[in-house]
């Protein structure tokens, strides 16, 4: 991973980057994640539409916890720097606890 952060108050906190199964912990820009899952109840989910007009949400079960749906803000691919960014500012977001990068054996 390459360090340093360009400018902009809102600095990335890499405890919120979690895995599930194969996942690392802390992972950005360049690790590749079947899915990227967030737990999301509706006042979030409404928050998130803007930035992901086409998001999927099922019935949460752990990590989520009751009244909260898990939300996958993409499928199958590496992330990029502009993805991470994105992911930076929606862990800001209220109620949100972690971001998951799920990597399937």
């Amino acid at each position: 991973g390459g360090a340093g952060g360009t400018g902009g108050n809102g600095s990335c906190d890499p405890s919120v980057f979690l895995g599930i199964a194969l996942g690392p912990n802390g992972w950005g820009a360049g690790d590749y994640c079947d899915d990227v899952q967030i737990c999301a109840d509706s006042t979030l989910q409404a928050m998130l539409s803007p930035t992901y007009p086409n998001l999927i949400c099922e019935a949460g079960d752990p990590p989520c916890v009751a009244g909260e749906q898990r939300c996958y803000l993409s499928f199958a691919s590496t992330v990029t720097q502009q993805q991470y960014e994105m992911y930076c500012k929606v862990s800001q977001l209220p109620g949100v606890d972690a971001i998951y990068c799920a990597l399937y054996p």
